[in-house]
């Protein structure tokens, strides 16, 4: 090895053997507890369909962050400011991780009712993925169009990174 590769030959063959002196150096835990997203709107609002829109774009934004990553969430928060600055949130958790957007705007759509429940205007929405972990999808053995659902994301996110979030619209 030192004929082919000078002094360095030698070295390559001790690191490929496991010898090597160096002390190892381990790396904080950096990773992400939670992926979140606020809008304050510039008029507070009543509006339902608004508030819906608002929480599902910033479902949609999440669930790509959290794909991007690798990573799936088991656990929606969504949290609505009320105009007089008061808040309530609700929470839903699954039993497993996942970054489809179906799954994410499914528990935001259960959320909604539970969490726009008194009268007021709406001065502030947030959407919160938490409960990190390795996405899981052991239901696609018992449902033929899960991998599709998947494909479809994916291809949504590469569309939506060349064009903006604004280029495709998900209905349903």
């Amino acid at each position: 090895m030192r004929s082919l590769l000078g002094q360095w030959g030698e070295r390559l063959v001790e690191i490929a053997s496991g010898n090597d002196a160096r002390p190892l150096k381990a790396e904080p835990d950096e990773s992400q507890k939670s992926y979140s997203k606020e809008r304050t709107l510039e008029r507070d609002t009543s509006d339902r369909l608004l508030i819906r829109s608002l929480a599902i774009e910033m479902g949609e934004k999440l669930a790509a962050r959290l794909r991007a990553d690798g990573k799936g969430a088991c656990t929606v928060t969504l949290k609505l400011r009320y105009s007089d600055f008061t808040d309530k949130s609700r929470s839903v958790s699954r039993n497993r991780a996942t970054n489809r957007n179906s799954d994410i705007l499914k528990s935001i759509d259960e959320l909604l009712p539970k969490t726009f429940s008194r009268r007021g205007r709406i001065r502030q929405v947030g959407v919160k993925l938490s409960g990190i972990g390795f996405p899981v999808f052991q239901d696609d053995l018992f449902d033929p169009k899960g991998h599709l659902r998947c494909r479809r994301d994916e291809a949504i996110d590469r569309i939506r990174g060349r064009f903006g979030f604004g280029s495709v619209r998900v209905f349903g």
